[in-house]
């Protein structure tokens, strides 16, 4: 599993999960991740500021 995030939040992922692959979510990553992935789910918890909108 990989999850693409914001870098606030990749601390407390790895201490929950240690298990999986986080990196912070920038368009690089995300176009590697989508040409990696077989599956991918988005959200919940995007909210509605700037960060979490489509580019």
């Amino acid at each position: 599993m990989r999850v693409l995030t914001h870098r606030d939040n990749i601390a407390p992922i790895l201490t929950a999960r240690p298990e999986i692959m986080v990196d912070e979510l920038t368009d690089d990553s995300l176009t590697k991740g989508l040409e990696w992935a077989d599956v991918i789910a988005i959200g919940p918890g995007l909210g509605q500021r700037e960060w979490g909108k489509i580019r």
